[in-house]
């Protein structure tokens, strides 16, 4: 969305379950489990060359996992967290 000197956007992406790979030693398939983020951005346009920012991103605060299957046994699991990135954008 934009009007005026406000803009904004939201992204989400969603990736469903899938295969990664076989654990060595006990052969045990290693599935990534579905993972989606919720992304957002708005913009205030002080003047045409100064814009006001704020991102952010995983919103929702998902975690990035993987299990072995079919014992059901994390493998790997990451949690990167909410970020937020607030700053000023000058074009000449």
């Amino acid at each position: 969305y934009e009007k005026g000197r406000f803009g904004g956007r939201l992204a989400y992406t969603y990736r469903g379950k899938f295969y990664v790979g076989t654990e060595g030693n006990t052969q045990d398939q290693v599935i990534q489990q579905p993972f989606g983020t919720l992304d957002a951005n708005v913009t205030f346009n002080l003047t045409d060359h100064v814009s006001l920012l704020v991102e952010a991103t995983n919103l929702l605060d998902d975690t990035d996992r993987q299990r072995f299957e079919p014992i059901n046994l994390n493998a790997s699991y990451i949690d990167n967290g909410r970020r937020v990135l607030v700053g000023v954008r000058g074009a000449f």
